[in-house]
């Protein structure tokens, strides 16, 4: 082996597809915990947007209504990237909102933009995909 060699770190790549109902969220917490590890440096965070983004899904898409959520976790040395899939359906996309102090709800996509790097969202093949990234090294610490 050469001195200029970088050895490979292999990356993650998971699926699991789930029921479209509320009793799915924590089996999806307990999937992105199971896959990271309960030491990965942020698995905290990928646990708390990937919840959100299944509960949007459960919310605001035809996945609620008896249809299915599907989960992809990529993971390598530098970042952490999740995608919810869901059966689409909605007339808007997910955004953040400002909630008001005395509403219950509507506070997800804020969460989802506090803790991760970036993220985003489009339309294919008749369902809605949502996804966040987190980088492991950061140069400047989030707000």
């Amino acid at each position: 082996m050469t001195g200029d060699c970088q050895p490979q770190v292999p990356s993650l790549v998971a699926t699991i597809c789930l029921h479209g109902k509320a009793e799915s969220v924590p089996v999806a917490r307990r999937w992105f915990r199971s896959l990271l590890g309960p030491r990965h440096p942020v698995a905290d965070d990928v646990e708390l947007a990937g919840c959100e983004l299944m509960t949007n899904s459960l919310r605001h898409s035809d996945s609620g209504h008896g249809g299915h959520i599907a989960l992809i976790l990529d993971a390598d040395e530098r970042r952490v990237r999740a995608y919810v899939t869901d059966d689409g359906g909605s007339e808007t996309e997910p955004h953040v909102y400002d909630a008001t102090t005395s509403e219950e709800s509507g506070r997800g996509m804020r969460l989802v933009e506090a803790v991760s790097d970036d993220w985003g969202t489009y339309v294919e093949d008749g369902g809605r995909i949502t996804w966040f990234e987190i980088r492991l090294q950061r140069s400047t610490p989030r707000p």
